[in-house]
């Protein structure tokens, strides 16, 4: 296979070199950040030798490459001076200006969906990183039950635990490269929250005041919501005083202003109302779990698809964070998606098994093995199921449903 070639065409059906700002991607995705969306030939793209599909999200162009996507991005850094944007999702696609017809409601879910997904993404790395050695953890204290007090991996322990108990700093990152503000000051705000001394203050038996109000008792470890809104403050703020301060004083105040408001207004308001808001969106959880569990997780089993498809589902990560923070377990979303790998891989071998084209047959084995043994499911979803609808539908209803109804719901297997 060409990948020089692929690269080349991919360029050229994307709207040329110049239409391009910024190039990144993920696990199986060529991503492209466009300064014109409309020039992009998708049905071209989709008939490249190499590609598996591709579609627009989180204000991005993504290129579905599955096995072929580390050779490609090879090629299209080296024949082109384009800007590798290391982090996923974290520049505006401003320059699009598309009429959106649809329901102010609906055009409300997307931009939500969005702004939470360009969030969560950059911190996805190394939350995925942290869980693999706490895995590794686990299968070595069960081999070896006295290495617990084992320095080494007392360290090697506090790493995994660094990553979880500073999620609302890698969130107040993503929320403040997507709002274009300093992304400093959100990451000074959002350690504000866990700060061992504030933390005290807020546990203390005598009430927090601050110019009058009164900050909650909150944890806001492995959180995200506090951070999130923390960081519009901040963007906010940040705004405000760039737009009214004469020039001559903005080096002097934009920066300690902005720290010092949003602080105290993260403390007695922003932070308690993502506290409870996430704490209220877990127990919301746990009820349908407990209640209408085998339909409602069945649904979710169901939509999955179509939510890996465009791309959003990297907001889920964060929530299942909160959920084994707040609970100590997470019973709803991964279980579903686990079950929901293992229906993919299971349809993808089905193809494989009655295609006569070698060439699908090898695609199919290949995303086959990587949705069940690493949980990569765009390529299958691109290649095999979004060319035949039906497919989707019943291996995401009928197989998340029965399986994870009648053994997962019912033996409440979760995620700890």
């Amino acid at each position: 296979m060409d990948y020089k070639e692929i690269a080349d065409q991919i360029i050229i059906t994307i709207g040329g070199q110049d239409n391009v700002k910024y190039v990144t991607h993920c696990v199986t995705r060529l991503r492209f950040v466009l300064k014109n969306k409309n020039l992009v030939n998708q049905d071209k793209i989709n008939e490249i030798d190499g590609v598996l599909g591709s579609t627009f999200g989180a204000g991005q162009f993504q290129i579905i490459m599955g096995k072929n996507l580390s050779a490609t991005f090879t090629q299209v850094v080296k024949n082109y001076n384009f800007e590798v944007a290391e982090i996923i999702d974290e520049i505006l696609d401003e320059d699009i200006k598309e009429k959106d017809d649809s329901p102010i409601w609906k055009r409300g879910i997307k931009n939500i969906f969005n702004f939470l997904s360009a969030c969560v993404t950059p911190m996805i790395p190394g939350l995925t990183v942290a869980g693999l050695i706490k895995v590794f953890l686990v299968l070595t204290s069960l081999a070896w039950p006295e290495i617990v007090d084992n320095q080494t991996y007392l360290v090697i322990n506090g790493i995994v635990n660094t990553s979880f108990y500073f999620m609302p700093v890698f969130v107040a990152y993503g929320a403040a490269i997507r709002l274009g503000s300093t992304p400093i000051y959100s990451m000074i705000v959002a350690c504000l929250l866990i700060h061992p001394d504030i933390i005290g203050m807020l546990s203390a038996e005598e009430p927090l005041k601050i110019l009058g109000f009164t900050a909650y008792s909150a944890s806001y470890a492995s959180s995200f919501l506090p951070a999130i809104l923390s960081t519009v403050a901040v963007a906010n703020i940040e705004k405000l005083l760039n737009k009214y301060l004469p020039g001559m004083f903005k080096g002097i105040f934009v920066g300690g202003l902005t720290l010092v408001l949003a602080s105290l207004l993260t403390l007695t308001v922003l932070g308690p109302i993502g506290f409870f808001a996430g704490e209220y969106f877990i127990n919301f959880l746990v009820w349908m779990q407990s209640t209408i569990g085998p339909f409602a997780l069945g649904a979710l089993g169901g939509v999955l698809p179509f939510v890996i498809m465009s791309g959003m589902h990297t907001v889920f990560g964060p929530v299942m964070m909160q959920s084994i923070a707040s609970l100590g377990y997470e019973g709803f979303l991964r279980p579903t998606q686990f079950v929901h790998n293992v229906a993919e891989g299971g349809a993808c071998f089905g193809v494989a098994l009655k295609t006569k084209n070698p060439e699908l047959r090898s695609q199919a084995i290949s995303s086959g093995v990587g949705a069940i043994s690493r949980g990569i499911r765009a390529g299958y979803l691109r290649n095999q199921s979004a060319s035949k609808k039906a497919n989707v539908w019943c291996y995401g209803w009928w197989c998340s449903w029965r399986l994870y109804c009648w053994i997962f719901w019912s033996k409440g297997i979760c995620l700890w």
